[in-house]
């Protein structure tokens, strides 16, 4: 009985501890997915549920950058921003994003004044692509992602931030069904070594004046060109 008053007693002392740095304004470190199921508070031009960012759950690598469970980020400057609640220790982010653009992290400890502090870049290969990002240690209260950089079409599909990295690093999250990424090889792609590459092409305001152009150079190839919204 003893023992059990003492250590009830230590327990309570290392509780009012920890209560008192967070009252003496230490960033606080908590355990696990910082963004797990927390709803942005701020947003700047997205598509689709918002919380599909956080929902733990992704694609399976190379799925379509447009693929339902993604967001859309309509323009480079479109981003989406999370409150933590209060100041906190953010040592690493998941990103799970279209692989041909890079994107950047904000942080802001007032939700006024942002500055960069992290960017995840451009990865081989197509389709959403899980990229890591190593932090430092920085304190905000605030978390802004975007400002996509690349092609012009930009997606992300899940966004987890955490104070203390998991292990293994990146955890294993919920894989939801997705289609793969397309692929189709343009005519002036067209060659003997059967390489492919990407249609630039995704948006139908674009599709007319490209397609024009692009029967208006066409050498010595009789064979009729394919435009899709679907190739990254």
């Amino acid at each position: 009985m003893l023992r059990s008053a003492s250590a009830l007693a230590f327990s309570l002392l290392v509780s009012s501890f920890a209560s008192q740095v967070q009252a003496d304004g230490a960033p606080a470190c908590p355990m696990g997915n910082l963004l797990a199921g927390r709803r942005p508070v701020a947003w700047k031009e997205p598509r689709r549920d918002l919380g599909l960012l956080t929902d733990e759950a992704v694609v399976p690598e190379g799925a379509g950058w447009d693929s339902a469970p993604a967001m859309i980020l309509d323009k480079a400057e479109s981003s989406v921003t999370w409150d933590l609640g209060e100041p906190t220790i953010v040592t690493a982010m998941v990103i799970q994003a279209d692989a041909n653009d890079s994107y950047t992290v904000w942080g802001s400890l007032d939700g006024e004044a942002y500055h960069v502090v992290g960017r995840v870049e451009v990865v081989p290969n197509h389709g959403l692509r899980m990229r890591t990002l190593e932090l430092g240690g920085v304190t905000t209260r605030f978390l802004r992602v975007g400002g996509g950089a690349g092609d012009g079409f930009y997606s992300l599909s899940e966004v987890a931030a955490y104070c203390q990295k998991p292990t293994p690093f990146p955890s294993q999250m919920r894989v939801v069904d997705a289609p793969a990424a397309v692929v189709i090889k343009p005519w002036w792609g067209w060659n003997d070594s059967g390489d492919s590459e990407r249609l630039p092409l995704a948006r139908s305001d674009q599709r007319c004046g490209a397609r024009k152009a692009a029967l208006a150079y066409r050498p010595n190839h009789s064979s009729t060109v394919t435009y899709t919204s679907e190739i990254r």
